[in-house]
């Protein structure tokens, strides 16, 4: 371990020796993506009726977000330079595709068709010419019927630290071209796991299977990467290209059950990614090392420097703050008075005993059946069938949230102005306002089923329950600090924000988010609605929604032998977890931070977490982060 330091210290002495300039500062950059893929990718579905689709993949893309990267570039005598970057982006990976039915299926379907028209046919053909003449339009007629296009997304945020080396040319002009190679390490801050499928068929009953044989974009990267461009003064413009070897893993299997069952043929899909992109840094603050000052230099800089360092702080500073809440978001879904862990083993058991359609087919060992909260909504579709008699459809919606951790936490760049007060050089307070924008997705899914005099068809999708809002703070915080250097200080902080969420849009995408008439109904209700009347059937007789506790749903749906249950189990009381107010959609949020003071600018590591008691959907929210502010006065 000694030796170790030792060799660090060694190391860090070298370097600052030829060492230059030390530069901080933010970046910029966006990527063009091309993903190299097999394109036989192909897996194979076994439908109710026990025949298999095989999907296979026309497109694949990845598409990354701007990216805006807080830096630190070390520059040495000889023109050599190191730098760090951190920052994050967010990567959404589309599949495009057809499925289709087997060669066997096609050729028994075709084979069916020729012998029942064999059997009407009173022409003159014989069965072997018939057979010629209509063979392949029968066979091209099944093809087509039975195509079904497909699409699957999913959305993955990275953190993304890089690390270049590299040189400078022409140093003494103008304009300077410099060029490099790194080295991105890459590990998910946030992910929204196969979040999106478009799969408009019921030939596969439980289509949340599908997503799992997908391949999906790995939680931990690393890519090689070279980049060059112009550089005058503070500002850097160049270009880069990365190759990513291992973009996706593929050869997941998907769950399994006696109607559905999904195995990944191809392993190889995708797995190699290259991007090139247009990088811009721009320097806030410079320092130079290791210049020679001649003594007459000295003699005037030193008077120069020593007020610097005992010049006393401004009494009030103002500024502006960005914060990157990248390193790390958590939160918890988890209701009260829905959580019924106690009981879950008991419930589950009484579920499959029935037998139950819309719940236990989701797989209970493969899906915990939403602990707290279910979502019911009964419809009837008044139709004429093929005899001409009118007929009734009798459709069932069941929607239940996935409880545990928020599956999805996506928060943009947080926009502060503050104003500071420095009453000793040793402490100092502000406060500060400040605006975020905010997503938050809970996994749901969504069995629909539909009852007719012939038949019941079933299906099973998993989507993404979103909301957005719009977030305004108003903090203050209380610092401590201590100088480091005629240009620096070291410190940290506390502080408390009080947060108000002000709804966003109610953004709908295809196959995924939001892609559910009753989530959007609880949508309204949730954010809109300050009666429950609506929901509640003890109130209005003609409500046709409902929200479920797993006990309630279990007595409301199968408990015959007790009618008080039934009648009292219809709706379960959400009342108080509505956030259909300002009041309501407000909380604290403690923070903590350690703080470095660069001249005029500060650079922070900071944890936030909120604290209230009140009834929320959304709980336990923690974050960590970096902030960089700059002082204007």
């Amino acid at each position: 371990m000694v030796k170790s330091l030792l060799f660090i210290s060694a190391f860090a002495i070298t370097i600052a020796g030829h060492s230059q300039n030390l530069s901080l500062g933010l970046g910029g950059t966006a990527n063009f993506s091309r993903a190299i893929y097999n394109s036989e990718f192909n897996f194979d579905v076994l439908t109710p009726v026990i025949d298999t689709l095989i999907l296979g993949a026309n497109n694949v893309d990845i598409t990354k977000s701007i990216s805006l990267p807080i830096f630190a570039r070390y520059t040495s005598k000889k023109n050599w330079w190191l730098q760090l970057d951190y920052g994050y982006e967010t990567w959404q990976f589309n599949v495009d595709g057809q499925a289709s039915l087997t060669s066997y299926a096609i050729n028994s379907n075709v084979n069916d068709r020729l012998a029942n028209s064999w059997a009407a046919y009173s022409g003159g053909l014989d069965s072997i010419a018939f057979r010629n003449e209509f063979y392949d339009i029968y066979r091209q007629n099944e093809e087509d019927n039975n195509l079904i296009n497909f699409n699957s997304y999913e959305r993955v945020q990275y953190n993304k630290l890089s690390v270049a080396f590299g040189s400078q040319l022409n140093q003494k002009g103008a304009i300077q071209f410099y060029y490099g190679l790194g080295m991105n390490m890459m590990t998910t801050s946030t992910f929204e796991s196969h979040q999106g499928l478009v799969f408009e068929s019921d030939l596969v009953s439980y289509q949340n299977e599908i997503l799992d044989a997908f391949p999906e974009l790995e939680s931990f990267q690393m890519a090689p990467f070279i980049n060059f461009g112009l550089e005058r003064q503070n500002l850097r413009v160049g270009f880069d290209m990365t190759y990513y070897g291992f973009a996706l893993s593929g050869g997941h299997e998907g769950s399994k059950n006696n109607v559905t069952q999904a195995n990944l043929v191809n392993k190889e899909m995708a797995q190699r990614l290259a991007s090139f992109g247009v990088h811009l840094n721009y320097t806030f603050f410079n320092q130079n090392f290791n210049q020679i000052i001649n003594d007459d230099k000295r003699a005037i800089l030193d008077p120069v420097v020593i007020g610097r360092y005992n010049q006393k702080p401004k009494l009030i500073q103002i500024g502006g703050a960005i914060d990157f809440p990248s390193l790390h978001k958590s939160g918890w879904s988890i209701l009260d008075d829905y959580n019924l862990e106690d009981q879950n083993e008991a419930l589950n058991t009484k579920l499959i005993n029935e037998n139950d359609t819309r719940i236990t087919g989701l797989q209970i060992d493969a899906v915990d059946l939403g602990d707290y909260i279910y979502i019911e909504k009964e419809d009837e579709d008044v139709f004429i069938n093929e005899t001409g008699e009118i007929d009734t459809n009798v459709i069932f919606t069941t929607l239940f949230f996935d409880s545990g951790n928020i599956n999805s936490i996506v928060k943009s760049p947080k926009f502060s102005g503050f104003i500071r007060v420095n009453p000793h050089e040793l402490f100092s307070a502000d406060i500060s306002l400040g605006y975020q924008n905010q997503t938050y997705g809970i996994v749901t899914y969504e069995t629909k089923e539909t009852s007719s005099q012939e038949n019941i068809t079933s299906i099973t999708r998993r989507l993404l329950y979103r909301e957005n809002y719009h977030q305004i703070s108003l903090g203050t915080k209380a610092y401590l600090q201590n100088r480091l250097n005629n240009v620096s200080k070291f410190g940290g902080h506390i502080g408390i924000n009080y947060n108000i969420w002000l709804p966003g849009r109610f953004i709908i995408e295809k196959g995924g988010a939001n892609d559910s008439e009753l989530l959007e109904d609880f949508h309204e209700y949730y954010l809109e609605n300050d009666e429950a009347d609506e929901w509640n059937k003890n109130i209005n007789p003609e409500a046709d929604k409902g929200i479920f506790s797993k006990a309630d749903y279990y007595n409301y749906t199968y408990d015959s032998d007790s009618e008080i249950a039934q009648q009292n189990s219809y709706h379960s009381d959400f009342t108080p977890y509505l956030m259909n107010s300002a009041i309501k959609r407000s909380f604290f949020e403690i923070r903590l931070g350690l703080d470095l003071y660069v001249e005029n600018l500060k650079f922070t590591v900071f944890a936030e977490r909120s604290v209230w008691k009140k009834k929320f959907l959304y709980n336990d929210l923690t974050t960590f982060g970096m902030s960089v502010s700059m002082f204007l006065n």
